[in-house]
């Protein structure tokens, strides 16, 4: 399957994930309450890899009840990169770095990053 099947055959709802990686009670709330809130996309290849739910590669991918909590200090940009915005898809917060985002989308949305 080429990266562009992998792609279009993502996997974006809770009923594409459960047809695939047998949920557990509480990552399947996760998916249904976070899911206005976090973006979910895992490509096949990606959940092929996942094994049982304490699986390091599937804990990055599926979302936990733990992201529902808010913390104290907790924003939705963390690294204050919307002030630093110079052009759509360019962020530039250091005089001599630029950060380019060259898609709108991830692959998979990982649950540690703050772009999920």
């Amino acid at each position: 399957m080429t990266w562009r099947d992998q792609l279009r055959r993502s996997i974006r709802t809770l009923e594409q994930l459960e047809a695939v990686v047998e949920l557990t009670d509480d990552e399947r709330e996760a998916v249904r309450t976070l899911g206005s809130r976090f973006r979910l996309g895992i490509t096949p290849y990606y959940a092929s890899l996942m094994g049982g739910p304490d699986c390091p590669v599937r804990r990055q991918a599926i979302p936990t009840l733990a992201e529902a909590v808010l913390v104290p200090g907790e924003t939705s940009d963390p690294l204050a990169e919307d002030a630093h915005v110079v052009a759509p898809g360019l962020t530039r917060r250091y005089p001599d770095r630029a950060l380019l985002f060259v898609s709108p989308t991830c692959a998979v949305y990982c649950r540690h990053c703050t772009r999920r």
